[in-house]
């Protein structure tokens, strides 16, 4: 009790002191019970959590408790956690203890921590119906049996059985809506069957995706409207309009991302010391700054990344969420170093000195604690923040070895095939940064893969013209269906603009798509310089590819050997005759001097040596 008295908490010796209390005497409920909710918090606050460790003690403190007879007993008069717990809700020992068992095991299974997963998952079940007897209207219960039913199908999957994964997510589904109906007027069993209806409609077939979280709106402002205290529900709702609004992008304006705004603002509003309003907040008010270009954004979200490093939840204090406090306070750091890094690597507008002075100083201070957070130099999200910070003061040469170092660390801790990666803002900005350092150099197959680690990572979600660069990189390999599909991708959620027009063409006239390049150059204003250029392109492309059939169909005319019957049949290009393709070589030629004469008139560095050769030759 003295050490928990004190300011800061002396955990290390409150553990200490619970585990010699609980040697002297297994029975006391107070130590047993103080020394299993460290370790859930512990757990539940961070990825790979001591769950085995949740396990053990869950399984003793039930004998226990089964033997003095206290299941029955409200775990408020042993709880110490009032300040360290998000979910402050009162509960009965026995529920609590199946639930903490129940979960661990279902955590366990999911990790492959266990050498048998599906006995694991059968005793979370097990355990998880348990607290239902107790408590019918045990939300957390239901959430946690509907992921046992997912891990399930998953498993039986991964052995064969694909179909195994669609009943598994109906199950889940029936189960969700079951906590709903057992728990109507608690806003976290609506929240968690949207959220289940959501993760559906985003891992749906894509050509569905659209409409399907389209039709979920319905349902989310009848959850805050239901709910209009909660802070839990307007911050689903901003999770639901972040989600539709990836799916809407610029061309339809920024409707669907200001909503998200106002409703985690309203979350914030409800509830301020909850550090992940604020982290949500600040990400979007980037994300706005970024597609749309709004410079008040970025100042908006530095400020709110700021202020939420003074909440409680970001502070390196010690106790069973000191692990989930430090990754929140790094998040923080992380994003206000790309902010303040990106203002100077590329201002959105033209900024003084004095501004990019306060940039720099603010760049080094949350680069200063990222070093902090991790303290080993050797850790890749140092080397990177390290080599950010040289790039935006000019040290290109060295920046570039950290960057890439960094780069190979954490790719090396990626699943083999891209397509599974998770989204990874630290992964995809640093995979971007490098792809632009490098991409006037010879080195394409590099900038290639920067570019492909980027994109598999998100970062078109907040940098969408990183699509059309890849698309630039792989016109280079002739890669033509790939980047008239990119092309296509950009138009669809962001849609076109003058640079995807320009690059459509490009690829039409290198597939040697004639009609489609002609029919989107008619619909430009035939004077201006880049389209001249690209009806150049498109003339001289023609004329090579006139050129080759020409000299094919020639050869095959003087070739002694006879074409067998099971040859394919002469290409197009190759029925006319070659008096006829003669004279509609001549007129691309004609026509190629007629736009090298506009060119030259508008445009004239543009136009190469060879060109003017070849038409003189002509």
């Amino acid at each position: 009790d003295m050490y928990l008295e004190v300011e800061d908490k002396e955990w290390s010796f409150v553990l200490g002191c619970w585990d010699e209390i609980i040697r002297i005497n297994p029975n006391n409920p107070k130590a047993q019970f103080g020394r299993l909710e460290y370790f859930h918090i512990l757990s539940d606050s961070s990825v790979g959590g001591p769950w085995q460790e949740v396990h053990k003690q869950a399984s003793e403190f039930l004998k226990v408790a089964e033997d003095a007879d206290l299941l029955g007993e409200d775990t408020a008069k042993w709880d110490v956690f009032e300040t360290e717990r998000i979910d402050t809700s009162r509960q009965r020992l026995g529920p609590y203890l199946y639930l903490l068992r129940g979960r661990a095991a279902l955590e366990m299974a999911s990790m492959g921590a266990v050498t048998d997963r599906d006995k694991s998952l059968d005793l979370a079940v097990d355990d998880l119906k348990k607290v239902q007897e107790y408590e019918p209207s045990n939300i957390d219960s239901y959430w946690y049996l509907a992921m046992v039913t997912m891990t399930k199908g998953e498993l039986l999957a991964s052995r064969g059985g694909p179909e195994e994964r669609e009943k598994a997510v109906k199950q889940a589904t029936i189960i969700l809506e079951q906590a709903v109906q057992a728990a109507r007027t608690e806003p976290r069993a609506h929240i968690n069957l949207l959220a289940m209806k959501l993760m559906l409609s985003k891992n749906s077939d894509p050509a569905k995706q659209k409409e399907q979280i389209e039709a979920l709106e319905p349902e989310y402002l009848s959850l805050v409207s239901n709910f209009d205290s909660s802070a839990e529900a307007f911050a689903a709702m901003s999770q639901f309009y972040s989600a539709y609004s990836s799916f809407t992008g610029p061309r339809l304006g920024p409707e669907k991302l200001d909503k998200a705004i106002e409703a985690v603002e309203q979350a914030m509003m409800l509830n301020g010391q909850n550090v992940h309003y604020s982290i949500s907040a600040a990400n979007l008010y980037y994300r706005k700054f970024s597609l749309y270009s709004q410079k008040p954004q970025i100042y908006k979200a530095i400020e709110t990344a700021k202020n939420a490093l003074t909440l409680p939840d970001a502070q390196d204090k010690p106790g069973p969420r000191h692990r989930a406090n430090i990754t929140n306070r790094f998040m923080l750091y992380a994003f206000l170093a790309n902010c303040y890094i990106e203002q100077i690597l590329e201002p959105s507008e033209l900024d003084s000195p004095s501004q990019i002075a306060v940039w720099m100083t603010g760049a080094e201070q949350a680069v200063h604690e990222i070093e902090q957070i991790f303290g080993s130099g050797e850790e890749p999200f140092i080397i990177k923040w390290k080599g950010m910070l040289k790039l935006a003061k000019g040290n290109k040469e060295t920046a570039v070895k950290d960057l890439y170092t960094a780069y190979e660390k954490f790719k090396a801790l990626k699943p083999p095939e891209p397509a599974s990666w998770p989204r990874d803002d630290e992964f995809s900005q640093l995979s971007y940064t490098l792809a632009k350092i490098f991409k006037d150099s010879p080195e394409i197959g590099v900038v290639a893969e920067f570019l492909v680690s980027a994109l598999y990572s998100g970062i078109s979600e907040i940098k969408p013209e990183a699509r059309l660069d890849y698309v630039d990189v792989i016109m280079k390999f002739g890669n033509w269906s790939d980047a008239i599909h990119n092309v296509n991708a950009f138009e669809e959620y962001f849609g076109p603009n003058e640079r995807s027009r320009i690059l459509r063409i490009k690829n039409y006239i290198g597939a040697k798509q004639f009609d489609e390049a002609e029919k989107e150059l008619s619909a430009s204003m035939q004077d201006e310089p880049d389209t001249i250029k690209l009806r150049l392109a498109l003339t001289q492309t023609r004329i090579r590819q006139m050129q080759l059939n020409m000299a094919q169909k020639e050869m095959r005319e003087s070739s002694d050997i006879i074409p067998l019957q099971t040859e394919p049949e002469e290409p197009v290009g190759f029925t006319a005759d070659i008096g006829v393709m003669t004279e509609e070589l001549k007129g691309f030629q004609l026509h190629e001097v007629e736009l090298l004469e506009k060119l030259l008139l508008v445009e004239p560095n543009s136009i190469g040596q060879n060109s003017i050769v070849g038409i003189c030759r002509n």
